[in-house]
Formats: structure tokens, sequence, C-alpha cells
């Protein structure tokens, strides 16, 4: 993600299954992101102060591949939990 500052880190959900998301480099408040939205979106918008971040895919390119194998797996399981149940 490109802004004026330093390369924010996107953080992953933890056990008690918080929002993944980051901090937004302006206004300090969190912008929740799924990893579709990385994916798919042209831009993220802070709903706080209204900052929008694009990511520079060509640069990202390694970033983004291994998000779409995230993505692919966490629909594998999504998939096995429907048969178990």
């Amino acid at each position: 993600m490109h802004t004026s500052k330093s390369n924010p880190v996107v953080s992953q959900p933890t056990a008690t299954q918080q929002p993944s998301g980051m901090s937004c480099p302006i206004c300090k408040c969190f912008i929740p992101i799924s990893i579709y939205q990385l994916l798919h979106d042209g831009a993220i918008m802070c709903p706080h102060c209204g900052l929008t971040l694009t990511i520079n895919r060509s640069v990202s390119q390694p970033a983004m591949n291994a998000l779409k194998k995230v993505e692919k797996a966490v629909g594998r399981v999504r998939e096995t939990e429907k048969f178990k149940r």
C-alpha cells in the first residue's frame, strides 16, 4: 500500500477472531481489511479520516500471490467445515 508515510503492516486475526486490518497512517484509527478486499478492491479507505490507500500491484506481486494462496486455503477450510456438520 502506498501512502506518504511508511508502509503499514496488515495484522492477522487472532484466536479471539478480531478483524484483520491496520492502523491508519494519518489518524491512527483501525481500518478493517479483509484478504478479499486486498485482492479485489482498487483501494482501501479509512472510515475515520477518509484517507485512500492504494496497492501497487506490480511491486506487491509476490505478496498478492501469497494472499491468493491464503484465500484459496481459507475457502477449502470453509468447504470442509460444511461437510463436518
